[in-house]
């Protein structure tokens, strides 16, 4: 429809209106519209400039298509115009999507020899596609080369150089740069919480994610989603169910309950040998969370020596034709040896129990 009112225009239709058109139609996550607006421009007697171009690339890359916002960016030299430093930093963060981290470095490098001085953004998108692409070394580099060319360091900057340290777990590193944010004299956000106690969860530093989730309310921070699953995950990694057990109490208190937390703290409970709470939480589920939660149930039963149980459930996802994956399967061959071998058991005190008699 933007399209179709935007031909039928006769008055401003201009590069302004293009642009707006363009932005509106990111926001709504309607790249290939976007483009096609575009690419309309030239038709209609109108030369793109510079920030039509850099509204195209924008929408290629919130519609995670780097490889066109590139096309773009490299196409704006041949239409006789100068990327500006926005248009960088629409091509540096397009190369976020995929983990590009050299393009997003080459770019980051380029930027000089055109006259055109980097800014917070261009680091911090740079820095993002080396955090996911698993470069945490350099992720440390661009933080520091940072202030030798006088641009200060936000939480954005610092989260995804944590976020890099605790995918490769670095958790000393990431626990570092967290306190790094504080003397600073910048705020951390709820996304900084999250990944420092996922980072040290998995070093096992679980008393130390525990102490940082506890002091969110200090911070005047409320604890999303995202950050209750990740202590707890964290808790039951480390076989602290009861610590797994109180988290879930205040996200149920809370109504924030997700298909992840109920795994993970099914698994806890597990873990923890309440194979009863297990399944009591398992039977109050909706079909939504089955699949996921099935697994980490069967294994609850198992490890308690209730293979019958455990069978029985493997045997109900069947029946249901709910999809039973590699977990679950592991769990039930686990139960079934469990099985087998308390029947072998029972077998051989009937037989002497026989003997004795004769």
């Amino acid at each position: 429809m933007l399209l179709d009112a935007m031909g039928t225009m006769t008055v401003g239709r201009n590069l302004f209106s293009y642009s707006a058109g363009i932005s509106a139609l990111e926001k709504g996550g309607q790249w290939q519209r976007a483009l096609e607006l575009f690419e309309f421009i030239p038709d209609a007697n109108t030369s793109p400039k510079v920030i039509i171009y850099n509204a195209a690339i924008t929408a290629c890359e919130k519609g995670g298509q780097w490889q066109r916002a590139l096309e773009l960016f490299a196409f704006i030299p041949n239409a006789n115009l100068s990327p500006n430093v926005v248009s960088f930093n629409a091509a540096i963060t397009a190369c976020e999507t995929d983990g590009q981290w050299q393009l997003a470095l080459a770019l980051l490098e380029a930027m000089p020899s055109v006259t055109i001085v980097s800014d917070v953004i261009s680091y911090n998108a740079a820095i993002t596609a080396c955090e996911k692409g698993g470069q945490w070394q350099l992720t440390l580099v661009l933080l520091e080369a940072m202030s030798s060319v006088r641009l200060v360091s936000d939480v954005i900057s610092y989260n995804a150089a944590i976020t890099a340290c605790e995918k490769c777990d670095e958790w000393q590193l990431a626990l570092s740069l967290f306190q790094e944010i504080s003397k600073a004299g910048i705020r951390s956000d709820i996304i900084s919480y999250s990944a420092i106690i996922s980072a040290l969860g998995k070093g096992g530093q679980w008393e130390q994610a525990l102490a940082l989730f506890n002091t969110l309310s200090e911070a005047i921070i409320r604890p999303n989603i995202v950050c209750y699953t990740t202590a707890i995950t964290t808790c039951q990694n480390s076989g602290e169910w009861q610590w797994a057990l109180a988290l879930f109490a205040a996200m149920s208190d809370l109504r924030m309950l997700c298909d992840i937390t109920f795994s993970a703290f099914i698994t806890a409970c597990g873990d923890g040998g309440m194979w009863q709470l297990s399944l009591a939480l398992f039977e109050t589920i909706s079909i939504a969370r089955v699949l996921a939660d099935s697994s980490a149930a069967i294994s609850a039963c198992q490890k308690a020596g209730e293979w019958q149980r455990a069978l029985a459930l493997f045997q109900v996802m069947g029946g249901a034709r709910i999809q039973r994956d590699a977990s679950s399967y592991s769990a039930a061959i686990a139960a079934i040896t469990l099985g087998a071998a308390a029947t072998a058991i029972v077998d051989r005190k009937v037989d002497r129990s026989q003997d004795q008699r004769q």
